[in-house]
């Protein structure tokens, strides 16, 4: 056990392994990087389980539970899983998650086909960050063209295709500056459809916060896809961001304080559900926040959604004091 978690602890994709072994589950992540779930190792009616999916801290991969104690992600594999013996719980990582990080996690190699790093590192508020910049043109797929993305969003956000991963690439800017990528797996052959490079700040920052066309601060759309965002700032809707999924912290939240009006519509699911709430509040001390109303959205990501029928829901946003889950 101690071989591959102090060895190789930072490439281990915790978050993945936690959320493939836990399929039923439903997780929020806190500002700390901590991802909180009802504990798998006794009956738990509240979430009173943590683990650390922040690759920068020195808790990644150790998980608590206030009833249970605590341990690493190979421990919990261990015990989740039932194997006999914590090599056969490191095998069980290496034999399934490993190939992600020989393709998507290996930074040296990835940055040399797709990506450069520039140094030197910067900061971000309390946070170190990488740096890299663009070294390619846009290579397209088919497969952007079926999600509903438009030549002018593939451009404007700098998503290409790397055929060695298979995948497409979601490049992320803070600060005028790429912090890292998302990778949307097409070959179905990886644990997990998105892929987060390392030290990826999803818990932080906002996609697509950083463009120009957000400086008009009377209002701003908030979805939980980066795909979403980039469909949307297609078809004109461009004061657009993205939280990066459901998990949403108060780091992010707080990025937005300066918007008069904040208009959530997250994906019409549970955890979307959870996500709006959240959301809403750290947002409205701050903000008029509206929420597009789930009654009224088919369920399901709102790129699902025909695009000329995206005015009439926004249209149909209701002003939070009125809004009930």
């Amino acid at each position: 056990m101690a071989r591959l978690f102090q060895e190789h602890r930072n490439k281990i994709p915790v978050e993945n392994i936690v959320k493939d072994i836990l399929p039923d589950e439903e997780f929020y992540e806190d500002s700390r990087g901590e991802l909180w779930c009802r504990c798998p190792f006794h009956d738990d009616s509240n979430p009173s389980f943590s683990i650390n999916i922040n690759p920068t801290s020195n808790k990644y991969g150790l998980y608590h539970c206030f009833a249970c104690g605590g341990g690493n992600i190979v421990n919990m594999v261990y015990q989740i899983k039932g194997f006999d013996s914590y090599d056969e719980s490191e095998k069980w990582i290496e034999s399934n998650y490993f190939n992600i990080l020989d393709d998507d996690w290996d930074k040296e190699e990835l940055l040399a086909r797709v990506l450069e790093e520039e140094p030197p590192r910067k900061t971000i508020g309390k946070r170190e960050l990488p740096f890299y910049k663009i070294s390619h043109e846009n290579k397209k797929h088919p497969w952007m063209y079926t999600q509903g993305l438009t030549d002018e969003a593939i451009e404007h956000f700098m998503i290409t295709y790397d055929e060695k991963q298979d995948g497409v690439i979601f490049p992320h800017m803070v600060n005028n500056q790429i912090v890292g990528w998302q990778t949307r797996d097409l070959s179905g052959t990886k644990r997990a459809k998105y892929i987060n490079t390392l030290d990826f700040p999803k818990a932080t920052t906002l996609y697509h916060k950083d463009c120009k066309c957000n400086n008009d601060t009377d209002y701003i759309i908030v979805v939980e896809s980066p795909k979403t965002a980039a469909i949307m700032w297609g078809v004109g809707y461009h004061n657009v961001v993205a939280t990066f999924g459901a998990s949403i912290t108060e780091e992010q939240m707080s990025l937005l304080w300066d918007y008069k009006n904040i208009f959530l519509w997250f994906d019409n699911d549970e955890a979307g559900a959870k996500a709006t709430l959240t959301a809403l509040n750290y947002l409205k001390d701050y903000c008029e926040v509206y929420i597009v109303p789930p009654v009224e959205v088919p369920k399901g990501d709102p790129a699902d959604i025909p695009y000329d029928e995206w005015e009439k829901y926004l249209n149909k946003a209701e002003y939070y004091v009125h809004w009930r889950k």
